[in-house]
């Protein structure tokens, strides 16, 4: 266990016993200013006391200047003699301001304060209002940034009005609850204190006045108890046990907090220590500034430990558990193992995994062998590749160990310089001067005619080419020129063989420098140029990787925000290069790990810029994929501790993804038997607008086999699980499920009308954003199936009322959610004109309330929702549209009195019904019969209608056809009768 967390000893006796009879007094001053009217003298004391203003003013005067322990004999001798009954206020103001003096005696002012109240009855309010001017939480609350004397006033106050308050002195105030007031402060001041800036003094405050206030005993306190055996102890109570519990709830979370942050505080200063001993055990010297930040870290831990301390002690709660540091015998490298998947492979394995597809591994490892076909050619000009020349070293780096590496990196990760010794030799190896990042050079002639080959086809290029292998005397100038046009495989490789017939010294060095200013979106082609002729002569490589090599140091002395697109062309180029192999990749790695040492802005651009260029050829490589790991880890902890920006963190995201992207789970379908399988193409797949198709579908579902309950079960869930299913097929599924319940009975038509009402009613409930198109695409089917027969008038009159009545303007469904409008329109849009004609005024009335509800969403409505509104309005013919809320409401309570007025109509002839005498002896025939009659009588036009529905059944087709034509135009003017009715 660290030793710096070992728990604090119990109390003395003596201090025990101290505790014990402090505690006592207080309880007996708490009952005297409890009962203080019983102990405040009679009018005829004062009389006997000095009234002088000279000797009043003085002892006014005293308490205003100092009350140090010296004074305060003198100041409760003077207080028994004076009758400082005119000068209340003044000695109230005194006392509340006596935090602001120097050396205060805080027993000798509790106890002036205790003789005051008992004296004089004005005492407490007016010492009340002038301390909590100078507890305001609004303009007296304490900040760090306020000067220690202030501070230290505020503590004393704070504290003079608890003890107060702890000790009933504001008891009979009949104006405010103060051990409410008390409780509400006191939380108050511990939220304010969000940077735990005042804990010291929180401490202070439950040191002082935590057992009355809370009820809780100190943790020492107990122990001394128990451990000295102190037998007469009080039972320790709060004195307002109304508001201690809460407040004690309050102060145990802060507790909580604050020790989380103890943790990680301590869990910071393991990790810094570790990192420091890892460093000196490496180089042998720490950095004044890790040294420094290592004694920054823990001195803030230990006096935050102190504090905890105190708080778990008075708060009588257990210490956090503490991370353990243990100085490492070791660095942490050496046990450190990373398996290399790609060292055991095939050639074609291998190769296989380095590419994305077939086209990008032809373009970069299908490199034609040009030094045995121009070997003469070769000879001649000179710088041809010795044969011996072998690859042994690279082909020893597969064998580097995990744990050299691991050690060699585990420098990245301290913040000793921004330079460290690597990047210096290797700089110094390169010629990074201010030559090597000149800007590009003037105009040459070979760019003045570039104009000439700009529109130039392909195929007049290749003409050139074929040129160039039977004429020397070509213009060079004019074969460097056609190389900007190399944006193939074809074209590279015959620039690369027809270069090898001009080898020559000035001729590689030309070649050289037009392939170092290439531009970014040619350097691919001019790495497989380079590649391709280094084959044969290496001396191109070399000055081109030493060029690029200098001009990436020379451009890292500019500043960050300098030269960010020159620094990507160079490293895409580099990066092109070590995919060609033409540079080892441990040499790009090495600018990686130097990237990664300083890690700066325009480090982490370039850096992901590498790795997204080359990074997963240099990951699954087998030689580099070791380092190519460590580093990338590296990578994502230094973006965890130093990188805030989220753009460059998301750069660095996606590098890190593209060299080793996560494994893709494979989805596990659902395994569903043949027939739900084949149910499913044909309501999800091959269902179509189109009358055939439907009517097909129909014969097929049908045969299929619903007797069987489980596909019964399953069957009925497809059909009302309509936003599986395109847009435009829901009213095509509407029409085939009327087809198919044709044959199979219209119980299994109720069971799918009762799971789309349901979903309809799920869908209000639960009002999630996701479920909008589900719950459009539920309410159009359901107005579908209305329109097909399968569900009655009266399920979506309920619907559409419940839209607008369920919670509006709740939580379901909140003003600025505008769905409901949507699916009222889209099922009036779909079912409106199919409503027969006693249907069409609770229609009309709906319309009312609907505009009403349309009102009370948030106004002005959206330009989409409006619109929507107005058009299924004006197609359903609506007989009012009102612009605005209170021509609406207007209409809505003149609709309620019409309904209420037609209630009161049917109550009443139902009374007259009822109160008709009715003979004793009447034969039960004759009632029936004249029911029957009265009932003949009320229905003599449903009779009618249907004799002449008999009458039109007997008619032709014709006939029929003009009828249903007559109804549809009655049906339309329903509104128009509606309101000549009114």
């Amino acid at each position: 266990m660290d030793p710096s967390i070992a728990p604090l000893p119990p109390l003395s006796k003596e201090e025990v016993e101290a505790f014990i009879s402090r505690y006592n007094n207080e309880n007996e001053l708490r009952e005297k200013h409890a009962n203080a009217e019983t102990y405040r003298p009679n009018r005829l004391f004062f009389k006997k006391l000095d009234g002088t203003i000279k000797k009043n003013s003085t002892f006014v005067n005293k308490l205003k200047t100092s009350l140090t322990t010296a004074q305060s004999s003198t100041l409760f001798c003077d207080f028994e003699k004076l009758n400082l009954t005119r000068y209340v206020d003044e000695a109230a103001a005194a006392l509340a301001n006596i935090g602001s003096l120097k050396n205060v005696d805080g027993d000798a002012a509790r106890k002036l304060i205790s003789m005051f109240h008992l004296r004089y009855e004005d005492f407490q309010r007016e010492f009340l209002s002038k301390l909590k001017e100078r507890i305001d939480p609004k303009t007296t609350f304490p900040t760090p940034a306020d000067n220690e004397a202030d501070i230290t006033a505020f503590e004393f106050i704070f504290l003079l009005y608890g003890e107060s308050t702890l000790l009933k002195v504001f008891e009979n105030n009949p104006d405010s609850d103060e051990g409410k007031e008390l409780a509400n402060l006191f939380a108050l001041f511990v939220t304010k204190d969000k940077e735990r800036a005042f804990l010291w003094m929180l401490n202070n405050f439950l040191e002082q006045i935590g057992v009355p206030l809370l009820g809780v005993v100190p943790k020492r306190v107990l122990d001394g108890i128990s451990t000295h055996n102190i037998q007469s102890v009080p039972n320790f109570r709060p004195v307002f046990p109304k508001y201690a519990a809460g407040l004690l709830v309050f102060l145990e979370k802060h507790f909580s907090g604050i020790a989380k942050k103890l943790v990680e505080i301590k869990t910071t200063l393991n990790e810094r220590m570790e990192a420091n001993f890892k460093i000196l055990h490496k180089t042998g010297v720490i950095h004044s500034d890790n040294e420094e930040k290592e004694t920054n870290l823990k001195a803030a831990y230990l006096d935050l430990l102190a504090q905890v301390q105190r708080l778990a002690d008075l708060l009588n709660r257990n210490m956090p558990t503490l991370p353990e540091y243990t100085e490492p015998n070791e660095v942490d490298g050496a046990n450190i193992t990373i398996i290399n998947p790609f060292l055991n492979r095939g050639d074609e394995e291998i190769a296989i995994g380095l590419w994305e597809d077939a086209q990008t591994r032809e373009f970069y490892e299908a490199i034609p062998d040009v030094k045995e076909k121009f070997r003469i050619f070769l000879e001649r000009g000179g710088g041809l590749a010795s044969d011996a020349k072998t690859t042994s070293e690279e082909e020893d780096v597969s064998l580097e160990d995990v744990t050299t590496v691991a050690e060699e990196l585990k420098n990245l990760e301290s913040e000793e310089s921004k330079e460290d010794e690597d990047e210096g030799l290797l700089s110094s190896k390169y010629d990074a001067s201010d030559d090597a990042v000149e800007e590009m050079p003037r105009k040459t002639p070979l760019e003045k005619i570039d104009f000439l080959l700009e529109d130039l086809p392909q195929y007049v290029i290749m003409s050139c080419l074929i040129v160039l292998r039977l004429s020397f005397c070509f213009l060079l100038f004019i074969f460097l020129l056609i190389s900007k046009r190399c944006n193939n495989i074809d074209l590279c490789d015959k620039f690369a063989e027809n270069f090898c017939r001009l080898n020559k010294k000035a001729n590689r060095k030309k070649l050289v420098e037009v392939l170092y200013y290439a531009k970014v979106d040619a350097t691919p082609y001019y790495s497989r140029i380079t590649a391709t002729i280094s084959k044969a002569l290496p001396e191109i490589g070399e000055e081109l990787v030493e060029k690029l090599m200098a001009q990436f140091f020379g451009l890292r002395k500019f500043e960050p925000t300098k030269r960010l697109d020159r620094k990507m062309r160079n490293v895409r180029f580099i990066s092109e290069l070590t995919k060609f192999r033409v540079i080892p990749a441990m040499k790009t790695l090495q600018l990686l790990q130097i990237m990664l040492k300083r890690f700066n802005t325009h480090d982490i651009d370039v850096a992901c810029g590498l790795l997204e260029f080359c990074g997963r050829f240099l990951f699954r490589s087998p030689t580099s994929h070791v380092r190519t790991k460590l580093l990338l880890e590296t990578l994502q902890r230094k973006k965890k501790k130093i990188c805030r920006d989220e753009r460059q963190q998301l750069s660095i995201d996606n590098a890190c993804y593209y060299c080793d992207p996560p494994e893709i789970m494979p989805v596990k379908r659902k395994v569903r038997p043949i027939l739900h399988e084949y149910l499913r193409f044909l309501l999800y797949t091959k269902l179509k607008r189109d009358n055939s198709t439907i009517k097909a579908l129909a014969l097929e579902i049908r045969s299929l086999p619903w007797k069987d309950t489980v596909f019964q079960l399953y069957a009925i869930k497809c059909f009302t699980r309509v936003w599986a299913m395109k847009y435009d097929c829901v009213e095509a599924c509407a029409s085939l499920f009327a087809l198919v319940t044709r044959k199979i009975g219209p119980l299994y038509a109720g069971k799918v009308v009762d799971a789309v009402l349901e979903e309809v009613r799920v869908g209000m409930e639960i009002n999630d954003p996701l479920m909008q198109q589900r719950r459009i695409l539920t309410a159009r089917y359901l107005a579908n199936l209305y329109v097909f027969e399968l569900v009655d008038e009266e399920p979506i009159l309920a619907t559409l009322s419940s839209f607008i009545t369920y919670f509006p303007n709740s939580r379901i469904d909140p003003p600025f959610n505008y769905v409901r409008i949507t699916l009222v329109c889209e099922i009036l849009n779909i079912a409106s004109e199919y409503f027969k004609r006693k249907h069409k005024r609770n229609l009309l009335s709906f319309l009312t309330a609907f505009q009403l509800y349309c009102f009370f969403k948030a106004q002005p409505l959206p330009l989409e929702i409006s619109f929507t509104v107005k058009d299924t309005l004006e197609r359903i013919n609506a007989p009012h549209i009102y612009n605005t809320k209170e021509e609406a409401s207007k209409a809505y309570q003149e609709m309620l009195l019409k309904m209420a007025r037609h209630e009161e109509d049917d109550e009443e002839d139902d009374e007259d019904f009822n109160e008709k005498p009715a003979e004793v002896g009447k034969v039960e025939d004759e009632d029936s019969h004249d029911s029957g009659s009265d009932s003949d009588s009320d229905s003599d036009d449903d009779d009618e209608d249907v004799d002449d529905d008999e009458d039109d059944e007997e008619d032709d087709e014709e006939g029929d056809d003009d009828d249903e034509d007559d109804d549809e135009d009655d049906d339309e003017d329903v509104f128009d009768d509606d309101d000549d009715e009114e």
